[in-house]
């Protein structure tokens, strides 16, 4: 990852990559990062807690500009610090926990019954 003084003028003189992204974190904020893809720059606060990675989404520019998403980092920044659960709670799910969920939400639950092909031909 490349250091960069994030600013509004920053954030324009930088070239978009045609493909993948580009991650630079924050000269002045230890943990305040903005991603660059194609088509849009995202910010996110991170901060190490007891060992384990929490990254937060902040939100898109020009949705939010580069001073509001500083201010609301450091304020996620210092409630990692305090412990506050809200920010260590949240996980982002993996392809193999999304997946469990899916199916454990399409499956029927145990004390339904299928319908007999009486049933089903009466629908016909």
């Amino acid at each position: 990852m490349a250091v960069l003084n994030i600013t509004e003028e920053s954030l324009r003189r930088l070239t978009p990559p045609d493909s993948g992204r580009l991650v630079f974190t924050d000269a002045k904020l230890k943990g305040f990062s903005v991603v660059i893809v194609k088509q849009s720059r995202s910010f996110y606060a991170q901060r190490d807690v007891r060992g384990k990675t929490h990254k937060v989404f902040l939100g898109r520019h020009p949705d939010i500009n580069v001073p509001e998403a500083r201010k609301a980092a450091e304020d996620v920044i210092h409630g990692m610090r305090r412990g506050e659960a809200r920010y260590l709670e949240r996980e982002n799910p993996t392809l193999r926990n999304a997946r469990s969920t899916a199916i454990s939400m399409r499956r029927a639950p145990a004390n339904s019954t299928k319908p007999t092909s009486s049933e089903l031909a009466s629908f016909a």
